[in-house]
Formats: structure tokens, C-alpha cells, sequence
């Protein structure tokens, strides 16, 4: 019993500082935004990404404005690879994206998981594979 209590404690926490999560692609990168309606208690959003829902990796990490605010990340690094490691560059993945909001006394909890679909250009995915042999 006390272990639902908690969970629904830790669910009403997150739908309370998050009032939108959306993120679109325009072929070049991907653009993720949110806005917080509340940030009281919380210290930090770190972003996470992932090509297979699960395995998140933390993409950025941007600390809390205290009050209602619009936050906008534009992730650059997205058509390059699935993962760290990947030789590939991509054409068309669908990514998945969510917030990690932590707290002060460092607690967290996740917001809903996103999904964009990310198409990139014939053109911008060769100048990618060129930039990647020079690394």
C-alpha cells in the first residue's frame, strides 16, 4: 500500500512542472522544447535520447530557472548515430527523447517519453559522413 501511495505521489509530482514536451525535425537537426509551470524544489532537466527506447543516454544538461520558464534544446548530433560508437550516419530514425528532473535533494523522476521521426537530406547526410572521416 505505502508503495502505490509513493507512486502516485512521484506521477502527480511530474504532471504538475511540466506542462508541454514536444520535439520536430527539419532534416538537420532536431529541435526539443518544454515548458515548466512549476520549479520550485527542482534543480536540474537533463535530456536523454535513445534510437530503441531503452538505453537512454543524456544528451544535455540544463539547470533550472526557478520559475515558469520555455526551455529549447536543438540537438545537432542526432542524424550523426544510434549510439555512441556506431559507424553509420543515419538517413531516417525515429529517436526517442525524455526529461530527467531533478531535484534539490537530488531525487528524480522522468517525464513521458517523445518520438520524432528524423529524416535527413541526401545532401546534409553525405557533408555529415565527410565531417566524420575528419574527426
Amino acid at each position: 500500500m505505502l508503495i502505490i501511495m509513493l507512486f502516485i505521489s512521484v506521477t502527480l509530482a511530474y504532471e504538475g512542472i511540466i506542462e508541454t514536451f514536444t520535439a520536430r525535425s527539419d532534416g538537420s537537426a532536431i529541435t526539443i522544447e518544454w515548458r515548466s509551470i512549476s520549479e520550485q524544489d527542482l534543480k536540474k532537466f537533463e535530456l536523454e535520447r535513445s534510437s530503441n527506447k531503452s538505453g537512454f543516454q543524456r544528451v544535455t544538461s540544463i539547470d533550472a530557472k526557478g520559475t515558469p520558464s520555455n526551455y529549447k534544446y536543438i540537438d545537432n548530433e542526432a542524424y550523426f548515430k544510434n549510439q555512441p560508437g556506431d559507424d553509420v550516419p543515419l538517413s531516417k530514425t525515429v529517436f526517442y527523447y525524455r526529461l530527467k528532473l531533478i531535484n534539490k535533494d537530488n531525487t528524480h523522476v522522468y517525464s513521458n517519453t517523445i518520438t520524432v521521426t528524423h529524416e535527413v537530406s541526401t545532401v546534409r547526410r553525405t557533408w555529415g559522413m565527410i565531417k566524420e572521416m575528419f574527426r
